[in-house]
């Protein structure tokens, strides 16, 4: 009795963050692929970097200081 062969199916993503913007990339595209640090919020690196430029953070307010 034969038994069949296991089929290999290797996950591979075809979805890349390309300037800030999941985009869908074909096999055999070249893109730039930008590594995240991924235990300092990789989301907010982007957003940051793509859609927050010319943008200010608020001034934190000091939550031990009593008026």
């Amino acid at each position: 009795m034969k038994a069949t062969p296991t089929a290999f199916i290797e996950c591979l993503p075809n979805i890349f963050p390309v300037k800030g913007v999941a985009t869908a990339v074909a096999p055999g595209d070249v893109i730039e692929y930008e590594a995240l640090d991924m235990f300092q919020r990789p989301w907010a690196q982007l957003w940051e970097k793509y859609f927050e430029q010319g943008m200010q953070k608020p001034e934190e307010e000091n939550l031990f200081e009593f008026d």
